[in-house]
């Protein structure tokens, strides 16, 4: 019955509304199986009530109706909850996938904009080993957490005894205007 559906593609919507109306039918077999047979019981035995005084074909058939209904019904309970099934487990996959995609893009986005950090510090002691030691100015952009943060970083590795590089840090200081070469303007942007 799967292959019957392909043939057929039916929104969610529809299946949903199809496979209510199966599970209507589905009852309202139930309930007519249920009446027929109480009904050719009670008829067999000569207690049908006046006014349920029917001939025993119409309970026969009351009976056949329900046992059909139930069928049919059960059949498309089957079809359209499997169906269902199978677009949510689409809609599941679809969604996977934007969230995947949504998970890179933003890791991407905070490499790309997370603080410059250093990381290894064997790899600049390994690096500056053996190399003659100097005094050296480390100046950065006024006004700016991230390029302060980054500056301390440098001269911690640099100077801190034992895990640096025992160099020497005589200034540690924002940029000035006089830092600027003769021809240029210092430009100092701010961010609000």
């Amino acid at each position: 019955m799967g292959y019957f559906l392909s043939l057929f593609p039916l929104s969610k919507s529809a299946t949903e509304t199809l496979l209510d109306v199966s599970e209507t039918i589905l009852i309202g077999g139930g309930l007519i199986l249920t009446l027929g047979a109480v009904g050719e019981y009670l008829e067999e035995h000569g207690r049908l009530p006046r006014w349920l005084a029917w001939p025993r074909l119409v309970f026969i058939i009351m009976v056949v109706a329900g046992l059909l209904g139930e069928f049919l019904s059960d059949g498309g309970v089957f079809v359209f909850s499997r169906h269902l099934q199978t677009i949510a487990d689409s809609e599941i996959a679809e969604l996977t996938k934007e969230n995947t995609a949504a998970k890179k893009e933003l890791e991407a986005t905070f490499m790309r904009t997370r603080p410059r950090m250093i990381f290894g510090n064997k790899e600049l002691q390994a690096a500056l080993a053996g190399k003659p030691k100097a005094d050296v100015e480390i100046l950065f952009k006024p006004e700016d957490e991230e390029a302060y943060t980054l500056g301390m970083q440098i001269r911690a590795r640099l100077t801190d005894v034992g895990s640096g590089a025992g160099w020497t840090v005589s200034v540690f200081r924002p940029l000035r205007q006089s830092d600027a070469l003769p021809d240029k303007q210092l430009t100092v942007l701010k961010y609000h």
